[in-house]
């Protein structure tokens, strides 16, 4: 998907790519419905690397719409209709108030969201330098970290298996950061205490 959407500055005609997205999104939403959130991903790409044409912002619509019109052909055709309709249930939950989330699964964050502010010191310093797609790109995994985040209430018991989302933007984030960061010494050692961080807290 992320491959499909770093792509499309330099295609001409991307109409086919974004209906394939559109019902890549919507299979993903089957799996996992807050992953619907991501379909908005789709418009933010032709936003930042295309310039407007209706045509190429109708088709992502037209691949979401297919996969759940061939779903609610299926609840038809076996008398349950009533149970597609439960599909959307997520729209009407509250929003919550409470993150089941125990205390010690914070410390794992401690460094994964130092390293992020070291990336930022590291970007800020190179942002400008870089070519326009790359900085095109970075704010595409921006807005993908973001929707990922802001989706957690359409689940109903939240846990932290949902913040899964956001590890393809903070990886290229933490990615980025250990390619560029000039201090050799430092950026060995914040990667020593991340994989130790992860296997005590996977294992004990």
């Amino acid at each position: 998907m992320l491959s499909k959407l770093l792509s499309l500055y330099r295609q001409t005609d991307v109409k086919a790519e974004m209906f394939d997205l559109g019902m890549i999104v919507g299979i993903g939403s089957l799996i996992y419905f807050p992953f619907l959130s991501m379909f908005a991903l789709l418009w933010i790409g032709l936003l930042i690397f295309r310039p407007f044409n209706w045509r190429e912002w109708i088709t992502p619509l037209l691949g979401l719409a297919t996969v759940y019109f061939i779903l609610a052909v299926i609840y038809l055709w076996m008398g349950k209709m009533e149970q597609f309709y439960t599909i959307w249930l997520p729209f009407t939950y509250k929003f919550p108030t409470a993150i089941r989330i125990q205390l010690v699964d914070y410390l794992v964050l401690v460094p994964v969201i130092f390293t992020l502010i070291l990336f930022l010191l590291v970007l800020k310093d190179n942002f400008f330098k870089s070519v326009v797609h790359i900085r095109k790109s970075f704010q595409l995994l921006f807005f993908m970290l973001c929707l990922a985040i802001v989706s957690f209430y359409w689940n109903k018991k939240l846990t932290e298996a949902h913040f899964l989302l956001c590890a393809p933007s903070i990886a290229i984030y933490m990615a980025y950061y250990f390619t560029y960061a000039k201090k050799k010494w430092f950026f060995e050692v914040v990667y020593a205490i991340i994989t130790l961080t992860i296997i005590y807290f996977q294992f004990f």
